[in-house]
């Protein structure tokens, strides 16, 4: 059966999809270097990290999140924004201890795969397709526990996208007073309305999933007055988009019915997050100038996508593979061509929980992924 989620390599010698001195790039490479940290910066530049999400595909920018972390990049960035699986992932990159971001990855494909997350036919008896009660109770709340509070306190601000249902329109929280008030945002945040009914009720706003609206993070970062930000996609480049389809114009009737102007505004957003698609490519090729820089990483076309709905944990753990090894490439300056011919695999370090907690399984605990790179 044919794979209607691959594509081909792509034809030529070697195709670029980033410039490999780009100013996103460098900025990070010099504050690593340097031992640069938030609030004790030697630059006036205010560097920003966008991480997307999408159900299952967040296995892809967490997979993103944990090479920029073993690589040495948490501390270059000055703020974070997370959407939906992507607010959490930035909520572990910022929260977590040095070598541990194996860790969190694993959610993905030793506690969310199997259906034990989406459950199909959960609908069919009047309950929620997508379980938040597990996931934010059992898995990161006891399995692979998340910090709040160490993430609501980083040095580098989070902020979390959720979708004011009243307003129609994109909220951003900040500022985090507690961890209990991240975590109330981070689920409201990841409420896809169908898949999950209701609502969140937070200081009077309904919200629910941050993905509804939200234009491409970078536009929110730059009104931020960001200088340089890296966006973390989890969708595979592609040129040229399908639009807006039948089941979006579907979806978009639903979500009028939650409040009138709902599904036209759902629409506009995945038109502006359409055309920002094919600009955000092309600000990938930026050389020096005034700014702002925006660099997207995303997996390459040729590669086998994760889907929202994924459950099956190889295809998963591919994907992540895939991943960390295009973070690694563009933040060490390696070229896609080895990435295309296989020269660049990762071979992660298993997070699993024991009666110490967290451990890697079969490497000391501070590792976290061998990169074997051939030049030939």
């Amino acid at each position: 059966m044919t794979d209607r989620t691959r594509a081909e390599p792509p034809a030529g010698v070697d195709e670029i999809y980033w410039n490999p001195d780009h100013p996103v790039l460098e900025i990070l490479r010099r504050r690593r270097d340097s031992g640069s940290t938030p609030g004790n910066r030697r630059d006036s530049a205010k560097v920003a990290l966008t991480v997307a999400g999408g159900g299952m595909r967040g296995a892809i920018s967490a997979a993103m999140c944990a090479q920029l972390e073993e690589a040495g990049f948490r501390d270059a960035f000055d703020i974070v924004y997370g959407c939906s699986a992507g607010a959490i992932n930035a909520a572990y990159f910022l929260s977590q201890p040095v070598g541990t971001c194996w860790y969190p990855l694993s959610i993905y494909y030793e506690d969310l795969s199997g259906g034990r997350l989406i459950r199909y036919t959960e609908p069919l008896r009047g309950r929620a397709a997508l379980n938040l009660d597990y996931l934010f109770d059992e898995v990161l709340g006891s399995k692979k526990p998340l910090d709040y509070g160490a993430a609501a306190g980083a040095q580098a601000g989070l902020v979390v996208l959720t979708t004011d249902v009243e307003a129609g329109e994109t909220y951003a929280a900040r500022h985090f007073p507690t961890g209990e008030v991240l975590k109330a945002f981070l689920r409201a945040g990841a409420r896809p309305p169908l898949a999950v009914r209701g609502e969140s009720r937070i200081d009077g706003r309904r919200l629910v999933d941050g993905a509804l609206l939200a234009p491409p993070q970078f536009r929110l970062a730059l009104a931020d007055g960001c200088t340089h930000v890296l966006a973390l996609g989890t969708r595979r480049i592609r040129r040229t988009d399908a639009g807006v389809t039948l089941a979006n114009h579907a979806y978009a009737r639903y979500l009028d019915r939650l409040r009138n102007g709902l599904g036209p505004a759902y629409l506009a957003a995945l038109r502006l997050r359409r055309d920002d698609r094919k600009r955000l490519f092309q600000l990938g090729f930026a050389s020096d100038g005034p700014g702002p820089h925006v660099l997207s990483l995303a997996p390459m076309p040729w590669t086998n996508e994760i889907r929202f709905h994924d459950t099956d944990p190889g295809r998963i753990l591919n994907g992540i593979r895939h991943a960390y090894a295009v973070s690694h490439c563009a933040t060490e300056g390696i070229g896609v061509r080895h990435l295309r011919d296989g020269l660049v695999r990762t071979v992660p370090r298993f997070a699993v929980t024991g009666p110490e907690g967290p451990r890697a399984r079969n490497n000391p605990p501070t590792g976290g992924a061998e990169l074997v790179v051939s030049q030939s």
